[in-house]
């Protein structure tokens, strides 16, 4: 398959393209005591963008998912409307223009998912680890923020998006089945609940609003 459509990415990444990747210190686990790799946002980075560690986030991806690149958040200003968060991985803090991993990139295109494995278009140590948006880490993204109506779970009219590079951290990394599960269950309120039921009636709103304006809706099979 990779020989006949001439996909590019089968070779492992240039030692100049590992090169580019940020210096990862060891550091002990208190819980654990063991050492392990851990790259910490850097003081004077974290200080020019908007900080969201506070915030409760959540992540919401398949199970053998471990390139976690966006997550959510969904808080009720006191006019009762929502004001919905959208938090993507900022890669772009660390792939800068014109170095060989930018090359190597560029050359790849996107990464390529085959049955038994995937061909990457940035290293693992970078989308698995260091962008990878885990729960309980600090993590740096670009933010997107949308105000929807309470009662009609669309966006309010004339309501621009809010744009912002941020921190976060992630309060939970959860697989659509665990997702699913905290919605279903009638006895859990809490917060963080409340928060993907929110989310999931405005998706449901804007989904139906699409179907209904002549959207196109396409499936194809999966192996």
């Amino acid at each position: 398959l990779i020989a006949e459509h001439g996909i590019l990415g089968a070779d492992d990444f240039s030692e100049e393209a590992m090169r580019c990747l940020p210096y990862v210190p060891m550091s002990r686990d208190l819980a654990t005591g063991k050492q392990t790799k851990k790259w910490t946002i850097p003081h004077d980075e974290k200080a020019k963008r908007r900080d969201f560690t506070k915030t409760r986030v959540v992540s919401i991806d398949p199970p053998s998912a471990r390139d976690l690149d966006d997550a959510l958040h969904c808080e009720v200003l006191p006019d009762g409307t929502l004001l919905v968060g959208v938090h993507i991985a900022d890669v772009t803090y660390f792939l800068r223009p014109e170095t060989a991993m930018d090359s190597e990139a560029k050359r790849r295109g996107t990464t390529t998912y085959l049955v038994n494995k995937r061909l990457d278009m940035l290293p693992k140590p970078l989308t698995e680890d260091i962008c990878s948006l885990r729960g309980g880490t600090e993590r740096l993204t670009f933010s997107v923020f949308f105000e929807f109506s309470a009662t009609t779970h669309l966006p309010i009219e004339n309501s621009e998006p809010r744009f912002t590079k941020a921190v976060i951290k992630s309060n939970a990394a959860l697989t659509y089945q665990e997702a699913q599960e905290m919605m279903d269950d009638v006895s859990d309120t809490s917060e963080l609940t409340k928060d993907l039921r929110n989310i999931n009636a405005c998706a449901v709103a804007l989904r139906k609003r699409r179907i209904a304006s002549g959207a196109l809706s396409l499936a194809s099979p999966e192996v």
